[in-house]
């Protein structure tokens, strides 16, 4: 158990070790990757609340 304790010490030592910092571009990169979500969500949320209007209105209708 103790050798398998220092091996997996070992790994995570390493690992802190090798991380990379999060960097300006990473942050550009990541905001570039939201705008369109951010862009869409509003419009899918305006289509869904149409729809299930619509499906409520069709359902009182044929009733």
């Amino acid at each position: 158990m103790k050798e398998w304790w220092e091996r997996k010490k070992v790994k995570t030592s390493r690992r802190k070790i090798e991380k990379e910092n999060y960097t300006f571009w990473n942050v550009i990169l990541d905001v570039l990757c939201w705008i369109p979500e951010l862009v869409i969500l509003p419009i899918r949320l305006v289509y869904w609340l149409i729809k299930s209007v619509g499906r409520m209105l069709r359902n009182i209708v044929d009733f």
